[in-house]
């Protein structure tokens, strides 16, 4: 099957059994690209808040802006398998797991190249987890006022608490 070029904005889903929002081309002709899902609030899901998936298919060239997650079962953001998507001015909270919880996770895969930018995490045990051919802004882990110069000033920070 095929899911291209939909917009999902201005959704509210709360307490999902799984997923909050998956777009998945999980068989050899699946197809989740060009896609974008924004200023979404999602709480409490049973797994993700948001997945991306192109485990056996394509799920590329997406748009995740400006959502919001909080309250996760396991990954805030989640990307697998996934190319050349953009990421950016979400924020991701209170996620929870049995194991080790995620704000937002890129899955390690030779060649994705995602693009993620000035993004918020707050609460995981590992707010930011990417892949080393994925681009992003710098990471900041600082408390109190921002500094005027470095990666805490920078306009692409991913800001983590």
């Amino acid at each position: 099957g095929q899911c291209n070029g939909n917009t999902l904005s201005n959704c509210n889903i709360s307490n999902s059994g799984g997923t909050g929002i998956g777009l998945a081309g999980t068989v050899s002709s699946g197809q989740c690209n060009g896609n974008t899902l924004s200023n979404c609030n999602i709480s409490s899901s049973g797994s993700e808040g948001i997945s991306l998936s192109g485990s056996n298919g394509q799920c590329n060239g997406n748009h995740l802006v400006n959502n919001t997650v909080r309250g996760a079962g396991g990954i805030g953001i989640y990307l697998s398998r996934s190319h050349s998507n953009r990421v950016d001015g979400n924020h991701v909270s209170g996620v929870t797991s049995s194991s080790t919880s995620l704000g937002i996770y890129l899955f390690t895969n030779t060649g994705d190249r995602n693009l993620v930018v000035r993004n918020s995490c707050s609460g995981q045990d590992d707010n930011f987890l990417f892949d080393s051919d994925d681009s992003n802004g710098p990471e900041v882990t600082t408390s109190g006022a921002l500094a005027t110069t470095g990666a805490a000033a920078h306009p692409w920070a991913n800001f983590s608490h």
